[in-house]
């Protein structure tokens, strides 16, 4: 009697043990496809965002900011670094807004402050102190694809 008590307790312990490595195993099953699932997404999203990019830079050519800025009779003058005549690069352009013909004069524009005279100077700006935090390892390392997804 009492060997066959002991015999039952093994079974359903053993048992017990049987169902308990099944759970844990689906909840495996179950993590792996949500990180399978997470993956994807951030892929998908990868994917928008070079998508995004390539829109943002095709629309950016300065052919078509030049083509747009006829249209809307804008002109395009060269950007002057703050005290110089010139610009540096020769190159870069900023956007003048079309006189207003109500007024009879040009509007004012956007890179002059109004309410500064073309002579005072500026205000000193503080000086700020180096930072004593270690750089980022990963803030200047280019991004990389996975070479395991072939994506």
């Amino acid at each position: 009697m009492r060997l066959l008590v002991k015999v039952s307790f093994i079974v359903v312990a053993l048992g017990a043990m049987g169902l308990g490595l099944l759970a844990l195993r689906q909840q495996r099953y179950e993590v792996s496809n949500q990180i399978s699932r997470a993956h994807n997404r951030v892929v998908d999203q990868e994917r928008a965002i070079w998508r995004m990019q390539a829109e943002v830079a095709r629309r950016t050519d300065p052919r078509d900011i030049r083509d747009a800025a006829e249209r809307l009779h804008i002109e395009l003058v060269p950007i002057q670094p703050a005290g110089s005549t010139q610009a540096a690069d020769g190159g870069a352009t900023s956007v003048t807004p079309p006189s207003d013909p109500a007024a009879g004069k040009a509007a004012p524009s956007p890179a002059k402050p109004a309410g500064k005279k073309p002579g005072a100077p500026k205000a000193a700006e503080p000086k700020k102190k180096p930072s004593t935090k270690p750089a980022r390892k990963d803030a200047a390392a280019p991004a990389r694809k996975d070479a395991t997804h072939g994506h």
